[in-house]
């Protein structure tokens, strides 16, 4: 099944440097939304990222996901600055 390689790659690189990878599914639906987390980039900074659901943006959980997911970074590593990419549209996220 081709989406289980795409899921499963980036997640297992992730783990190997920190447990910080999440998925969103809010209750009480359990309905996964979305995932994110903070991996290693270059070796030398985190790469904080997420993707969610179009129909569940603008409820927080962005916000929620990228708090836990720095947080998490920093516990494995908190000399490290965490930054973030954001596509040219998306200025909610730069908010």
């Amino acid at each position: 099944m081709p989406s289980e390689g795409v899921l499963t790659r980036p997640l297992s690189r992730f783990r190997a440097v920190a447990p910080a990878e999440m998925s969103v599914a809010p209750a009480p639906s359990g309905e996964l939304i979305g995932n994110g987390g903070c991996t290693l980039l270059g070796g030398e900074v985190w790469n904080l990222g997420y993707r969610l659901s179009a129909d569940h943006h603008g409820n927080g959980y962005a916000t929620e996901l990228a708090s836990a997911a720095v947080e998490r970074a920093h516990a494995v590593d908190p000399a490290r600055p965490v930054i973030a990419y954001l596509v040219e549209h998306n200025r909610a996220s730069a908010e």
